[in-house]
């Protein structure tokens, strides 16, 4: 869910007979059958490393054809994915990858922001989904493995 911006308010406003109780019901269980594919997804964007040409063409496409955030912020992922402040995010992945998008994004007034991170996670998925660009950077033989691993986009 939060790779992909999915959000679904309540949206009664008015209801003589509304149940509360069943209303956060339903949505608790909606999330939590979202934790099992969320959480093979960062595993795979851990793991998927990528060459820089790609990272900066994902990068140039986000902002320039895609817009999903003011191209203010373009240097600032740059900055954020290729001199990281973290350890963790040294690493070229997809992972550190998004991680500076979201980083950059902070920003942002709220509003912005939430909007911004919600249009990355399924401008992200389309990159991620891209089976050549997996097998440039990773073995034929690692790469089946974590493709199929991999939840749909």
């Amino acid at each position: 869910m939060a790779f992909r911006g999915d959000f679904t308010p309540v949206l009664h406003k008015h209801t003589r007979r509304l149940e509360l109780r069943e209303v956060i019901t339903l949505g608790v269980d909606r999330i939590q059958r979202g934790f099992e594919p969320l959480k093979k997804q960062i595993a795979f964007w851990q793991n998927y490393e990528v060459p820089d040409p790609f990272v900066k063409e994902v990068i140039y496409d986000a902002f320039l054809n895609e817009r999903l955030a003011p191209r203010h912020l373009l240097p600032l992922v740059h900055e954020h994915y290729f001199r990281p402040k973290y350890e963790e995010f040294e690493a070229r992945t997809f992972w550190s990858l998004s991680n500076a998008f979201t980083s950059a994004f902070k920003q942002l007034k709220p509003v912005q922001q939430f909007q911004a991170t919600g249009k990355l996670g399924s401008f992200l998925n389309r990159y991620a989904g891209m089976r050549e660009a997996v097998l440039q950077v990773v073995p034929p033989s690692e790469a089946e493995a974590l493709l199929e691993e991999a939840p749909a986009a």
